[in-house]
């Protein structure tokens, strides 16, 4: 039967012409799909005896493909609606919460290596190296362990109040950084730490015209880092509680 006998039809049941139409296309829309579940199943029926653990398999998807793709789009309902509230929630702090006049307390409380500090580049809404086309992960591992030999590691700088605070304009860059580095560690004379391994702690992003793209970015990037959008002075500010803190820990580990 044509799609114009089918029109016909209901027309004669006594619908309107757009009721006739709407049902004769969808009956058609279905009458499709039922004749294309029936070649599947006849291929499927093939393998019943040659592969019948196959055969279950893609039986119970062609006999439960409406539950099925009820249960996929809720699932991705759901993972839609969370990432809608993890965003939402995102912005808020960033509009509501970390742009204060606060200083930000920082968790230490699984920390057992050196706490350091290093600036980045946003490239592609990922924290790139500075001086390399290197992008970090949350956490890195050295492609050598450093030497006094070579120039291997994973750069930063020793949060050392007499040497980072007092040159805190020069390293403050847009996007920076506490980082806690374990395995090999070489500290050079001027400050910069070389490290077999390290894992981004939390992020300072400083508060300028720039700080929503790469918050939103970086956040996106980096779900499981800790993201702060601060003025230069609370950045610093935090550097020196933190550097505070970390020789209390050593005093007392001594």
């Amino acid at each position: 039967m044509s799609f114009g006998e089918i029109v016909e039809k209901y027309v004669a049941q006594g619908y309107s012409y757009n009721d006739a139409y709407e049902r004769a296309r969808r009956y058609m829309y279905n009458h499709k799909r039922y004749e294309e579940q029936k070649k599947v199943r006849d291929v499927i029926n093939q393998m019943k005896v040659s592969d019948p653990k196959k055969y279950a398999e893609l039986m119970y998807r062609a006999t439960h493909e409406e539950e099925i793709r009820a249960r996929e789009r809720e699932e991705e309902r759901i993972r839609y609606e969370e990432a809608r509230r993890l965003e939402g929630e995102r912005l808020f702090k960033f509009r509501h919460s970390l742009v204060t006049a606060g200083i930000p307390d920082i968790d230490f409380s699984d920390v057992e290596g050196l706490v350091a500090f290093r600036t980045w580049d946003v490239r592609d809404d990922k924290l790139g190296s500075t001086a390399m086309r290197s992008v970090w992960n949350s956490q890195m591992i050295a492609d050598r362990i450093p030497t006094p030999n070579n120039n291997n590691g994973l750069y930063c700088v020793k949060l050392d109040p007499l040497g980072l605070m007092t040159r805190a304009s020069y390293y403050l860059g847009e996007v920076c950084g506490l980082l806690e580095l374990r395995g090999k560690v070489l500290e050079h004379t001027d400050g910069v730490v070389r490290a077999e391994w390290a894992r981004i702690m939390c992020v300072f992003i400083q508060a300028n015209e720039n700080t929503e793209n790469n918050y939103q970015g970086l956040c996106y990037s980096y779900p499981t880092v800790p993201f702060y959008v601060l003025h230069k002075e609370q950045i610093a500010e935090v550097l020196l509680r933190v550097t505070v803190m970390q020789s209390v820990r050593e005093a007392n580990d001594g």
